[in-house]
């Protein structure tokens, strides 16, 4: 396999990310499934990735195209570097160095994917939320299963890493669910209150998460709370070591929050 120079990894990182961070939201009549938010992520990174491509010399050479740069990319978040090129042996080049900004950058990248896909989420699901009584009918009842509590625990880790969550949670200021290309004004959503206190609008967000991922709040909040305080030892759940690790990050982000 081709390696590739550091200077289109990094240049796609750095085009992904400002991509998604002045990313808009899905623009449907009605809530979308995750899918639907998913796809406008991969489809920004994909864009990025072409970009970066198209404007780098090195690239002209045909072994290096965009399946070589996602191979090397899925490479260098296990931690392999093999086939990253870091230069010329002319040149001065401290790998170690190299590597850090390519983990850093990396990083930045994912952490703006996730922000972007909380965003794109939170805002559509907020933006109907109220507008039609039947959707709720829709909602999940029953099957509680894996995903779902992946799912939902990411949006919500998400939320509290947000400036404009903590915000919401101190004063009720509604910015957490403006997406880039929304306003206050460009909702079809009827008057909601978010309660009075900073445990009713964290239980608000949770409801709306809920909702996100496909569950009706109240019976997906009874069943996780089950789990958790069952240690993940319920005979329903059989749990892996990736659901109890992030059930146990998501119950001390909530105590922290």
């Amino acid at each position: 396999a081709a390696a590739v120079p550091t200077k289109i990894l990094l240049g796609y990182f750095r085009l992904a990310t400002e991509r998604l961070q002045n990313l808009s939201c899905v623009n449907v009549d009605g809530p979308a499934d995750l899918s639907s938010h998913r796809s406008l992520i991969v489809n920004a990174q994909l864009s990025s990735l072409e970009d970066a491509l198209s404007g780098n010399s090195h690239a002209n050479s045909s072994s290096i195209d965009r399946d070589a740069v996602q191979n090397v990319l899925r490479e260098i978040g296990l931690g392999d570097f093999s086939h990253v090129d870091f230069g010329s042996n002319s040149e001065t080049i401290d790998e170690g160095e190299q590597r850090e900004k390519l983990i850093d950058a990396m990083d930045e990248t994912n952490e703006a994917a996730r922000v972007a896909f909380f965003k794109s989420v939170i805002s559509l699901q907020w933006k109907h939320d109220g507008s039609d009584i039947r959707s709720d009918w829709t909602l999940r009842r029953e099957g509680f299963d894996r995903s779902s509590i992946l799912e939902y625990c990411g949006l919500m880790m998400t939320a509290i890493r947000l400036d404009d969550m903590q915000k919401f949670l101190r004063s009720g200021q509604e910015s957490i669910f403006y997406n880039n290309r929304t306003n206050h004004n460009n909702n079809s959503r009827g008057a909601i209150s978010y309660g009075e206190s900073i445990h009713d609008r964290m239980m608000y967000m949770q409801k709306l998460c809920w909702k996100a991922v496909g569950w009706e709040p109240d019976i997906a909040t009874n069943q996780l709370n089950k789990i958790i305080s069952l240690h993940g030892h319920h005979s329903e759940h059989t749990l892996d070591e990736k659901v109890i690790e992030t059930l146990t990050k998501y119950t001390s982000a909530m105590t922290v929050a």
